[in-house]
């Protein structure tokens, strides 16, 4: 099987199971710092399709190592433990038609350890929880997102239904007090939003800047994207699990897609990771290795 196909198979299988969800983060941020896994070297948190897959492992520690880079901190990965696959992309030199030097890059898969797995590895301390916990409420937090949108676009609250439109750059929500729970209306509202960062005027995203076909494969990329999206910024304002229902409904709604296009769900999480960051007003930088 080609990398796609292996990373594609986990997330499937993670997902007909409605026991797990890719994202959900079982460690607290307030105790590491960290909202996704992150690696123990490097210190650079993982992106993409790479935070599902590490997230839906279940461990308590959000820190991954190689077993090469375990090696050189004077740790090992415990007898019998298995590790986890994650893409990362290898660039190399080689010359086009002309001649010319250019660069390529091809995914490819390599495989890390949790912290757990591991023995006589230097895991920073955590703080005392008791005297981390957060200042703000999940609901304040996602609200602080929302406001911390810089560029974005306009939202109201008026007719009966959620969507977004480009020609306005406006997303549309039902009133809150239609929602059985605050969460469900922020984690529709961050899909919408996940929608508008593909306006011309961001990331100009096809599928948004190019008004896509109900039940083409560009949309449906684009409603992957928005979900992930979404997903991403529950997991920030820490509401994921309180969503969690609804977003098993959801993704097992698209697993005929992701079966059958094993690209889909690496390209939309990708994309999702921009969007989110965007979002937030965060710059990241690209990650050509394992970290």
């Amino acid at each position: 099987m080609s990398a796609y196909e292996i990373i594609t198979k986990k997330v499937i299988e993670a997902i007909e199971n409605e026991a797990v969800l890719p994202w959900r983060r079982p460690w607290k941020k307030y105790g590491t710092g960290h909202t996704f896994p992150v690696n123990l070297v490097s210190g650079k948190e993982y992106q993409g399709v790479n935070v599902f897959l590490l997230s839906m492992q279940g461990f308590e520690s959000p820190y991954w190592v190689t077993y090469k880079q375990a090696a050189k901190l004077g740790g090992w990965a415990k007898k019998g433990e298995k590790g986890t696959p994650i893409l990362y992309w290898s660039v190399f030199e080689a010359k086009d038609v002309n001649g010319e030097k250019e660069k390529r890059a091809f995914v490819k898969f390599s495989y890390v350890f949790n912290a757990e797995q591991c023995e006589n590895l230097p895991v920073p301390q955590q703080p005392d929880q008791s005297s981390q916990m957060p200042v703000m409420s999940e609901i304040e937090r996602c609200e602080r997102i929302i406001d911390g949108y810089k560029g974005g676009p306009v939202i109201v609250e008026r007719e009966p239904q959620a969507y977004y439109s480009p020609r306005l750059d406006k997303v549309n929500m039902p009133v809150k007090s239609s929602f059985t729970k605050l969460e469900e209306f922020f984690s529709t509202l961050f899909h919408e939003l996940g929608h508008s960062t593909g306006h011309p005027s961001r990331l100009d995203r096809k599928g948004i800047s190019d008004k896509a076909m109900f039940g083409s494969d560009t949309y449906s990329k684009e409603e992957l994207i928005a979900e992930l999206t979404a997903s991403f910024l529950c997991a920030e304002a820490g509401i994921e699990n309180e969503t969690f229902k609804n977003s098993v409904a959801y993704l097992q709604g698209w697993l005929k897609a992701l079966k059958g296009n094993s690209r889909l769900l690496i390209e939309a999480a990708s994309q999702a990771q921009k969007s989110a960051d965007l979002i937030l007003n965060r710059k990241k930088e690209s990650k050509g290795s394992e970290s």
